[in-house]
């Protein structure tokens, strides 16, 4: 909000922002369309396999030859940071592991990054994401792509003090979809091949469009960024119109389709039997209200809402989206604000991919929008349990076993290689998240915790995202938590050493003066810290175990925080 304030006053000063592109296909050479007219911005440098096709797409989107050969262009991301000086790297590729690969080398060169790659975030966003925030900077969604702009109205949902019950997007669904080829898909889109081909539509990436892959990644990322579960067995795509989004999309106790409150889901455009929805949200997203008492419902009546027939639950949605001509909100929030629009906070949801058909052993299977796999969402949880291998790492990997259609391809299915950075970083991801549920965690890790958490508004703040959480949630809005706190015991886990951060026991007393002495600090705040430290993991353990914190958190723990 108000940002363009500080884009007037940024081109006032001279001080553009300058921004590296790598991928100039369509979203890219959306955003290129709108950086003539943008105040505030430049493009330094254009990074594309194709750097004839980039130059082409320049030209094709209205740049006249002075603005082209006014950008430098290169064919690899290294090439153009050792030569171009840029402050954000927008990464808009769509490969899962050349654009894990390509945000690396941006955090190593400490350039804040959009992460346009819904794929590669999906793929490894909770690693990027802390690797990105431990070299202090910006990684974000990508403003004008469905995922940012629902984590959009999640956030502002929440910051009005509703309760998000469901939040998503819409898209054309019919169940045979799934099974879609790129021989096939543009028969769905009543298209023939040559017009496609004219007019340079890619069938593998519409594909990925309609087997379901692309929402399923992209609920995925929501429900990384907001915490929103995906639902138990995949996405059900209930045909729903603007008007009835929330009678739909509200728990089955009160006569919707979902599982529980609190979820992601996608709404399709064509009923079951074909015939189209009413009032549509096929390029849209939406988040669904539920009222906090009687005098909210009432309110939502008063001012025009569409409710359910309770009318507790009501619905706000953007009907369209412009990609990448919206991508600029992102790049000067990240560039001037320093903050993300939408970022990956934990390992909540995960694509798994599936049999298109009866698979064989020793068969290649060719990743999302090909003939072989779909992407199904998962909670990640469950994913992990059934060893499920994550599409953006089905693509060009033989089969070990047969797979039977509809059946998830698990890790154990296929030849991988081990040595692929991106999968060193899936396993990195894995022992985290089995660490923290554990409680078996360490000074580094809760370090990441502590700045997401002044990230996220501090404890109060977190707190307000998390379901579930009862009695915990009541104790911290009827306190006064000390939010400085934050700032010390992130100074004092700094002046620690290395072994020190992983083996707390061995933090002796010689050893805590000279920690309070690098730290500010004295001895009794260090030792208030251990403590603090030592109880957070036995109510971890507790809560990974099903015994969670409805009764409150502990009078000790608690106290600790004030």
């Amino acid at each position: 909000m108000f940002l363009y304030n500080e884009v007037q006053k940024r081109e006032a000063n001279q001080e553009r922002v300058r921004v590296g592109l790598i991928g100039a296909g369509k979203f890219g050479s959306m955003f290129l369309s709108q950086v003539p007219f943008t105040i505030g911005l430049e493009v330094i440098s254009i990074v594309d396999i194709c750097v004839e096709n980039a130059k082409k797409n320049c030209r094709d989107v209205g740049w006249t030859k002075e603005q082209i050969e006014s950008v430098l262009f290169f064919d690899n991301l290294k090439k153009m940071v050792s030569q171009t000086k840029i402050d954000v790297l927008v990464e808009a590729t769509g490969d899962p592991v050349e654009g894990t690969k390509h945000a690396l080398i941006a955090i190593e060169e400490r350039l804040d990054i959009v992460m346009v790659n819904v794929e590669a975030d999906v793929l490894s966003g909770p690693y990027l994401a802390k690797e990105a925030d431990k070299a202090g900077i910006v990684y974000s969604m990508a403003y004008g792509d469905q995922p940012a702009l629902t984590t959009e109205l999640v956030e502002w949902a929440r910051a009005s003090g509703f309760n998000v019950v469901a939040a998503g997007k819409g898209t054309k669904y019919l169940p045979e979809y799934h099974y879609s080829t790129p021989d096939t898909v543009w028969d769905y889109y009543g298209l023939n091949r040559e017009e496609a081909l004219s007019a340079g539509m890619n069938s593998r990436m519409f594909n990925s469009f309609l087997d379901g892959t692309k929402s399923a990644l992209e609920m995925a990322a929501i429900s990384n960024a907001t915490l929103l579960k995906p639902p138990s067995n995949g996405l059900q795509f209930p045909p729903a119109g603007m008007d009835h989004l929330s009678h739909v999309l509200r728990p089955r106790v009160d006569g919707g389709i979902l599982e529980s409150s609190g979820t992601v889901e996608v709404v399709s455009s064509l009923e079951r039997d074909g015939r189209p929805v009413s009032k549509d949200l096929r390029w849209g997203v939406y988040v669904v209200l539920e009222a906090a008492n009687e005098y909210a419902a009432k309110c939502f009546t008063q001012y025009g809402m569409n409710t359910d027939d309770t009318g507790r639950y009501s619905s706000m949605y953007k009907p369209f989206h412009l990609i990448g001509m919206e991508l600029n909100t992102s790049i000067f929030s990240t560039a001037i604000l320093k903050k993300a629009t939408g970022c990956t906070k934990e390992f909540s949801g995960d694509v798994i991919a599936t049999a298109k058909q009866n698979l064989k052993k020793g068969q290649l299977l060719d990743g999302e929008g090909g003939f072989t796999v779909w992407g199904k969402l998962y909670q990640a949880d469950f994913a992990k349990k059934i060893n499920g291998l994550p599409i953006g790492l089905a693509n060009n990997v033989k089969l070990k076993n047969d797979v039977e259609k509809d059946a998830p391809v698990c890790w154990s299915d296929v030849d991988l290689d081990v040595n692929c950075p991106v999968v060193k970083i899936r396993e990195k991801i894995k022992l985290t998240e089995e660490k923290i549920k554990k409680g078996n965690f360490t000074f580094d890790d809760y370090l990441l915790q502590l700045r997401q958490m002044k990230k996220m508004g501090g404890m109060e703040g977190v707190l307000s995202l998390l379901p579930g959480v009862g009695k915990v949630k009541e104790q911290m809005q009827n306190a006064n938590i000390d939010e400085k706190l934050l700032i010390s015991n992130e100074a004092i886990i700094l002046s620690m050493t290395k072994k020190e951060r992983s083996n707390p026991d061995i933090i002796s007393g010689s050893r805590r003066k000279r920690i309070s002495l690098g730290s500010g600090t004295d001895v009794q705040t260090i030792n208030r810290l251990l403590k603090q430290f030592k109880m957070m993991s036995k109510m971890m353990k507790k809560m990974s175990k099903g015994g969670g914190p409805q009764s409150g958190m502990p009078p000790e723990l608690f106290n600790q925080l004030k």
